[in-house]
């Protein structure tokens, strides 16, 4: 404790200076921060996903199978993969925005002068949350800026173009179910036919099979009966299928059911200006005190041989470290003055 007391001027000099540079930079150098968020329920109805249960149990083992079982899945899980899919990011980043503050106009691209379209998503990406609550199912998606109308009108255009974009994956999802059991009734139409045709060819042959005692005949008179009427209610499970895929395709089924539509915060969100500098002038006033503890352990722990020996050995790695960048920067400097 007395080493500390010697070298308090030290402490009383940094921990300030710390203390006023991070004031600073979070009162002058970072601007407020404000989140808006807006809350929606995915919504599909019992039509579609009985209708999708039934075709899936059908479809079982095909390649097709795995794009039905998608409405098996979590529908809010879905969306949260929707939303941080390229196409609903790009969609959103090229729509027209403004911020107020300076009142500037134009897309993410010209308001966060980003041309890269790979490093305005990863912008964006990082300017968004996206949570699901896995009991309820409401998906929450808040963004971050440092304008609360443009941080709200993202938001909800992000809920906008989710919309739009699960609508056009459901339109070419519908259109594909619907090419498939059409298929699959021409299928099971032939096999109806052919069922009720080696039935009629049986009865043909065997007239009198009613009148005679071969057990065998009516065995195979009795399979040939199960057969057609499996044959049967497969055929019109299917039509429907089909006529429940048609009803879906015509009418108008709400994608999505927003809880709480984004509004411009009026509370900042950010940055926490008196935890972080109190955080920053914590953390330099035990690093300060911790090298001056390690000095001190330094010169009364270790003998003075052991010390010289320390010394020398840093000289040396510096020694050795200076002339491997002397190494590396000479072709640098060389091939910069030959174009010059």
């Amino acid at each position: 404790m007395g080493e500390l007391r010697v070298r308090r001027k030290l402490i009383y000099a940094i921990v300030p200076s710390v203390m006023i540079v991070a004031s600073f930079y979070y009162f002058i150098l970072t601007p407020n921060k404000y989140t808006a968020t807006t809350k929606l329920m995915p919504v599909m109805s019992g039509a579609t996903e009985s209708a999708s249960g039934l075709i899936g149990a059908m479809m079982e083992g095909s390649g097709f199978a795995g794009l039905i079982s998608s409405k098996m899945m979590s529908e809010s899980q879905l969306y949260v993969e929707l939303m941080k899919s390229a196409p609903v990011l790009d969609r959103v980043l090229s729509r027209n925005y403004t911020n107020v503050l300076d009142g500037q106009q134009g897309t993410l691209y010209d308001l966060w002068d980003i041309s890269d379209k790979e490093l305005a998503r990863r912008e964006l990406d990082s300017r968004t949350s996206i949570t699901a609550n896995a009991k309820t199912g409401i998906v929450s998606l808040s963004i971050e800026t440092m304008c609360p109308k443009l941080s709200s009108d993202i938001a909800n255009e992000y809920i906008k173009q989710l919309d739009l974009f699960k609508q056009s994956l459901d339109r070419d999802m519908a259109g594909e179910v619907n090419s498939f059991l059409q298929e699959q009734l021409t299928t099971q139409e032939k096999a109806v036919a052919n069922a009720e045709k080696k039935q009629a060819e049986f009865l043909a042959e065997n007239r009198n099979y009613m009148s005679g005692d071969d057990p065998g005949l009516k065995l195979e008179v009795e399979r040939l009966e199960r057969d057609v009427f499996f044959q049967r209610q497969v055929l019109l499970n299917l039509m429907q299928l089909k006529a429940s895929s048609d009803m879906d395709r015509e009418k108008e089924i709400p994608r999505l059911s927003v809880i709480e539509r984004a509004e411009p915060p009026t509370v900042k969100s950010g940055p926490h200006r008196i935890k972080s500098i109190a955080a920053v002038t914590f953390a330099s006033l035990a690093f300060i005190v911790g090298l001056i503890a390690l000095q001190i352990a330094y010169q009364t722990r270790f003998s003075r041989s052991t010390q010289q020996e320390i010394e020398d050995s840093y000289r040396t790695v510096s020694k050795d470290v200076r002339y491997l960048a002397n190494r590396i920067s000479r072709p640098l400097k060389s091939r910069s003055a030959s174009e010059v």
